[in-house]
């Protein structure tokens, strides 16, 4: 009888994230829940999957409960993913994130050198070293960089800042959009280079879901494109969120709220991109 052949297929997964995975602190079910993940993702070529917990359970043969507090904590520790939220009849699609600077798991403690012990006859007995940096969760301050520093003209930006104004992006609106889209890190790069801050961004995205989520003609330009543009950035910065009830009045009266929907709504009607619409509370 044959035994298991490559042709039958087979999950291409980086070594270096073998070796990352190999030093963490996961337990039994954690590490037997990431190769399901990566079987299913990876070994069908895609960065995500419908992969609910009973999906998972039945793959691991563990049951339901254990399964989703396990799931919940890979994602509470930013090891799985979420692409984009249940829609209708559609699951939330989970992948594996690959950028293992950003999980929040600890490492194993590294092997002691041993050094001999002169009162023990030359026994050996464990030097002192530097445990494994700290991460968020453990009892001690992680070491690492802000990423909300100030970015100054023409210098880099950390792709993890990209990837998580999209993700955040995409999570809020149920979409899938690249963070390496050239276009969509050249919006955020320029933003960034004049102070923004990952949080600006988050608050546009906010800012502008509830105004447009819930409207089908305006949700489609809930996107990079609309949202980051430097004509529009500032003034979507500034405004308030859809008031909802008990809410305090924005920095927009009602009626000049009212004028301004009904502005761009008319705007977008006419085939306009609302990313050159022009608001004059002076009219």
């Amino acid at each position: 009888m044959a035994g298991p052949e490559l042709d039958n297929g087979y999950t291409r997964v980086a070594n270096e994230i073998y070796e990352e995975v190999a030093m963490r602190k996961f337990n039994g079910i954690q590490l037997r829940m990431l190769l399901i993940v990566w079987r299913y993702t990876y070994g069908f070529n895609r960065k995500s999957a419908e992969l609910s917990a009973t999906f998972l359970a039945t793959a691991l043969r563990s049951d339901l409960s254990g399964t989703k507090k396990e799931l919940k904590k890979l994602l509470d520790m930013h090891v799985l993913k979420v692409f984009r939220q249940a829609q209708g009849k559609h699951g939330r699609m989970i992948g594996f994130n690959k950028y293992y600077e950003r999980w929040l798991v600890g490492c194993n403690p590294p092997p002691q050198p041993l050094e001999p012990d002169e009162s023990t006859g030359g026994e050996s007995h464990p030097l002192p070293v530097d445990d494994c940096p700290p991460h968020e969760g453990e009892d001690c301050t992680p070491k690492k960089e802000s990423i909300n520093k100030t970015i100054k003209k023409g210098e880099i930006v950390l792709p993890s800042i990209h990837e998580e104004i999209i993700s955040y992006l995409n999570e809020k609106t149920g979409k899938n959009y690249n963070f390496k889209v050239k276009t969509t890190k050249e919006f955020i790069n320029g933003r960034i280079s004049e102070g923004r801050t990952v949080e600006d961004f988050k608050n546009v995205i906010d800012i502008k879901c509830s105004h447009w989520l819930n409207d089908p003609k305006m949700s489609q330009y809930l996107r990079p494109a609309t949202l980051f543009r430097p004509s529009n950035f500032d003034n979507y910065l500034n405004q308030e969120p859809e008031e909802k009830e008990g809410d305090n009045p924005g920095q927009m009266s009602k009626d000049e709220k009212i004028d301004y929907d009904d502005a761009i709504r008319e705007w977008v009607m006419k085939g306009n991109d609302p990313a050159d619409f022009r608001f004059d509370t002076n009219d």
